[in-house]
């Protein structure tokens, strides 16, 4: 909801080719953060299985974010 309320804003106060860039940039920034961010849960001790839940979390959560922002780019621009 917080990213569909900001993708509002953005497109009714910016300019729609800049702000179809950066849904964009968003949206692969998120995507590479999640990467990043999966990767660094394999390194993560099984052991310690808290902390694991905590980073798995973080990952299912900028996958979600990277989504919104990709949906938001499939919705149709007004100018």
């Amino acid at each position: 909801m917080e990213v569909e309320s900001s993708v509002a804003k953005l497109r009714r106060d910016g300019d729609p080719e800049q702000v179809q860039a950066w849904l964009e940039e968003l949206r692969d920034g998120f995507a590479e953060a999640s990467e990043q961010a999966a990767e660094a849960v394999d390194e993560v001790e099984s052991s310690q299985r808290a902390e694991r839940r905590k980073a798995e979390n973080a990952v299912v959560c900028l996958r979600a974010i990277g989504a919104a922002f990709g949906r938001a780019l499939q919705e149709p621009v007004l100018a």
